[in-house]
């Protein structure tokens, strides 16, 4: 039963997802339709049901229209499959007939993937929910949604956001609502219902990363090779069934950079509010990248007409305003995460209060040591320490070596300034602010750099590809 609620859950996601792209007239995406249309799905799925508990609807009802959404969208599709049953199993069939075309390499990078999400599947059956993180919020939080007994959406109550539960309550809600929903489905709350949205995204990641590199060079064994590569950091599968939510921004991130490098900046903004909605990094760390490297695309181009940069942008922040409802709550009720921004901005203004001096009582209370450079600190734990192999060696030594072709193109230009403008806002938060703290302690600096490590494999990538056609093109 838990397993064909979760079936039933990635279908409802993928409806909506494919409902709304059909509606923006992309009927194809030439890269993870089915990848993007769920992550698309789980953001719509998610925010209808808060924005419905928020006007005082139960759960229940709230995640009713949702599925009735899902149903609405996709009417005319159910009606030609009810009208050419026959047409519909022949694109099902021809879906899958590119197995028969995986060389051996091909099918042992697959089959070693597939070890990975057995991992996750295991530990998702065989072991309890122990991380701190999930048990303060985004397990607990979905466990009280589904409840409905001390949980409330309706600021003033004695058990809004949870908060006699002692939950954190300015995280945002978008994992444990679809927690709370998974628990629908499958009639009651388990330890798989707990964590089961990790093994979503992972393979939401491994899909984009591979069929982004398989659009960009054509070559099977790149695309699944690439794709085990980022299946494999030594975090991922581990990440797959914590309950944290750093895999679900990871998985947001790399679906953003791949419909930036696709052209699809609609569905860019979407995927970027998806992220933010998953947790506040998404904005604090990641959403100036996002921004400045779809700047740049139709600023930087004199090709580009104005008036199409202009409407194109826009397309990009109508697909951002996705998560304003949230925002706009937590804003009014709770912690907003714009002033947490606000602190490190007074603090390079020198303003009184700043974060530096919250850093330096952070450190004296906790006896910690503020004399270690972090670079050091990044250097010993980060890029030669075990949570991330030589991945990040890997990455920053490609990124060099590939720069100059990929500021040689215009998307390239734009991935280039996310890398860095990414990279330099994770460096000042793990040095100047309070977050120094989890650099000394080595612990949220590891999984952060997870949730950008499938972004920056694509940038990567996308430089390799570049590489490749130059020399074909010789």
């Amino acid at each position: 039963m838990t397993i064909l609620a979760f079936l039933l859950h990635l279908l409802l996601d993928f409806l909506l997802g494919a409902g709304i792209l059909s509606l923006l007239k992309k009927d194809r995406l030439p890269f993870g339709h089915f990848f993007i249309a769920l992550l698309i799905g789980v953001v719509a799925e998610t925010m209808v049901t808060f924005m419905a508990m928020w006007a005082g609807a139960g759960l229940y009802l709230a995640f009713g229209l949702s599925v009735l959404l899902a149903l609405m969208l996709n009417v005319n599709t159910f009606i030609n499959v009810f009208k050419n049953p026959s047409e519909f199993l022949s694109k099902t069939k021809g879906s899958f007939s590119d197995f028969s075309k995986f060389s051996i390499y091909d099918s042992l990078f697959l089959l070693l993937i597939v070890q990975k999400a057995g991992v996750i599947l295991w530990q998702l059956f065989r072991t309890p929910t122990i991380h701190s993180d999930a048990l303060k919020h985004w397990s607990t939080q979905g466990r009280l949604i589904y409840s409905q007994i001390n949980f409330s959406a309706t600021h003033g109550t004695k058990n809004f956001l949870g908060k006699q539960v002692k939950v954190v309550m300015d995280y945002p809600l978008e994992l444990p609502i679809w927690r709370a929903n998974s628990a629908i489905l499958n009639n009651g709350w388990n330890e798989f219902v707990s964590r089961s949205d990790g093994l979503l995204f992972f393979i939401v990641i491994c899909g984009i990363v591979g069929s982004v590199m398989w659009m960009l060079t054509q070559k099977r064994w790149i695309a699944l090779g690439a794709a085990f590569i980022v299946a494999s950091l030594p975090l991922q599968v581990w990440h797959g069934a914590s309950g944290y939510a750093d895999i679900g921004v990871e998985a947001f991130l790399v679906g953003a950079i791949a419909c930036f490098i696709g052209k699809e900046f609609l569905l860019c903004g979407i995927l970027a509010a998806g992220a933010i909605w998953c947790k506040n990094d998404g904005l604090v760390l990641y959403l100036a990248g996002i921004v400045t490297a779809v700047l740049s695309f139709h600023f930087l181009k004199k090709e580009i007409s104005i008036s199409k940069s202009i409407k194109e942008v826009g397309y990009f922040f109508a697909g951002l305003a996705a998560v304003l409802p949230w925002l706009i709550f937590q804003s009014l009720y709770s912690y907003s995460v714009f002033k947490k921004l606000n602190e490190p901005i007074k603090d390079m203004s020198g303003s009184p209060g700043s974060s530096a001096k919250k850093l330096k009582k952070v450190l004296e209370k906790k006896n910690l040591d503020p004399s270690e450079s972090s670079l050091d600190l990044l250097w010993e734990h980060v890029f030669t320490g075990s949570t991330s192999g030589i991945f990040w060696i890997i990455i920053f030594l490609g990124f060099l070596i590939l720069s100059k072709r990929l500021l040689s193109d215009q998307i390239g230009r734009g991935l280039v300034l996310f890398f860095i403008t990414s990279s330099a806002i994770i460096y000042y938060v793990f040095t100047f602010t309070p977050a120094y703290e989890y650099l000394l302690t080595q612990t949220t600096i590891h999984r952060v750099l997870l949730q950008f490590s499938a972004a920056a494999l694509l940038v990567l990538g996308y430089g390799v590809s570049l590489e490749m056609k130059m020399k074909k093109g010789n």
